[in-house]
């Protein structure tokens, strides 16, 4: 799946308040101090958060993210919100406070539509919550195109069960990762399973992407078209189908510039198992995309998920056809999986029309195998051998960030230390300060080899 990967401070002060104030604090209990961070990953395999200047597959403008108690049920704190997001790798960091011993569920919604926000002020409690969640929306029509500077694609995950750790303080945060044993947009941590812990929250859209990509010369396609995009979506999936669902108008789709690769995004469609491939159009509900030659033949291809009907979405099983066309409109005693599952890159290549010689792959977007610890103003990257310490606001002092492989591992310089920005203050405060170091060798599974220390405390130590 390609994911969103922000880091989430969640407190109304800046990088420089000293949090002194005039009354004495009261007694709240154990508190812990998380750092929650987030990023979106795309489909050409990069990381990051409004950089991607091409496709604003990346774009993110704004973000919310309520807590409520697993138990009761009742909403946690204020709803954070953020706007005027950041880019980079990782953008911007916020600490959510919550009480050391609890079990909480969090939800995370992004590319709010206007006025959503005041709407997510009035939830009190998980059940309001959940209501929201799974209340279907127009998706804007333009989205169906494409993502833009201005308007990115919705995104949203939630998190059950998780139970909040003793530790981390305000300057330093403990990283929340989150965990469940049952996955997908809502993941769940229960207590039998094997569990699954993600670096950060891994944010997923609510549209999948269709890629249809034409090989050979003289192609002599004239049309090429999407039907039954779904018109609306929801921030988690519909449990059950939609019964009745709208449906976009059939677009027309252009070629992207120089190159004969065809792009649409559409909602999320999630069908009754029963669903068929029907013999005369509109073949409702099934979402396909037809392609018209110059000498008058259209060709229909329907869009499946591989398999068999039910058919876990992140893992792709063994082709179960030899020719596309003939399982995918169930000609064959198995039948294909017809849901469009959102976050996912349909890929089609076509080789052949008159033969129809169709590459079929469908992938999650995925996240990058990166390694990140994000502290308090600052992020630490891992990339393979490439190390990058990046300031993510205007710091103030105290703010001295010291890097120390782990034996047998150094820098390629040979040395085991590296103090950020040579240890010059007035340039490691910038919020622009950012310098990339290079280890020796790859880290290896198991391995601890790097240490990170902020104002002479051991903040984390990377560990594949």
């Amino acid at each position: 799946m390609k994911y969103i990967l922000i880091a989430v401070l969640l407190l109304a002060f800046t990088a420089c308040d000293n949090v002194i104030h005039n009354e004495p604090p009261q007694d709240e209990g154990p508190t812990a101090y998380l750092n929650i961070s987030t990023r979106m990953a795309h489909a050409d395999g990069k990381a990051s958060v409004n950089t991607d200047k091409t496709d604003f597959e990346d774009r993110m403008y704004n973000l919310a993210l309520l807590v409520f108690d697993s138990s009761t049920g009742s909403r946690m704190e204020t709803p954070y919100f953020k706007d005027n997001l950041g880019s980079g790798e990782s953008a911007y960091a916020f600490t959510a406070k919550l009480k050391t011993g609890s079990t909480c569920d969090f939800y995370f919604v992004g590319n709010l539509p206007a006025g959503t926000q005041n709407n997510l002020k009035n939830i009190a409690d998980r059940t309001a919550m959940d209501a929201f969640m799974g209340e279907l929306r127009n998706l804007d029509e333009a989205l169906y195109r494409g993502a833009a500077d201005d308007n990115g694609f919705p995104v949203s995950r939630v998190y059950r069960n998780q139970p909040i750790p003793a530790g981390g303080t305000l300057y330093q945060p403990a990283p929340f990762k989150p965990k469940y044993t049952e996955g997908g947009t809502v993941a769940v941590l229960t207590e039998n399973g094997t569990v699954t812990e993600e670096p950060c929250v891994m944010l997923t859209r609510a549209v999948a992407k269709l890629e249809v990509t034409f090989t050979g010369a003289d192609l002599g396609i004239a049309e090429v078209k999407f039907h039954n995009a779904f018109r609306q979506y929801s921030p988690v999936e519909q449990e059950p189908p939609v019964a009745s669902p709208s449906y976009q108008t059939d677009a027309t789709l252009t070629p992207i510039t120089g190159t004969n690769t065809y792009v649409y995004y559409m909602p999320e469609a999630l069908f009754p198992v029963s669903t068929t491939w029907t013999a005369e159009s509109p073949h409702k509900p099934v979402n396909y995309f037809s392609v018209k030659t110059t000498d008058g033949t259209t060709y229909e291809v329907p869009i499946i998920s591989y398999g068999i009907p039910g058919t876990d979405p992140n893992v792709t099983p063994v082709k179960p056809y030899a020719n596309y066309l003939d399982f995918a409109t169930g000609k064959l005693m198995n039948k294909p999986d017809y849901n469009i599952y959102r976050n996912h890159h349909y890929k089609f290549t076509i080789k052949n029309l008159e033969t129809i010689e169709i590459l079929y792959e469908i992938d999650p977007w995925e996240k990058e195998n990166k390694s990140l610890y994000m502290g308090y103003g600052y992020n630490v990257e891992v990339d393979g051998k490439t190390v990058t310490v990046s300031n993510t606001f205007d710091a103030c002092t105290p703010h001295n960030i010291v890097l120390k492989t782990v034996s047998p591992y150094t820098f390629t310089d040979g040395s085991g230390t590296k103090t950020f920005m040579n240890g010059n203050e007035t340039e490691a405060l910038k919020l622009t300060a950012s310098e990339t170091y290079t280890l020796n060798t790859e880290p290896t599974t198991g391995a601890e080899y790097l240490e990170v220390w902020y104002n002479g405390i051991k903040a984390y130590i990377f560990k594949l």
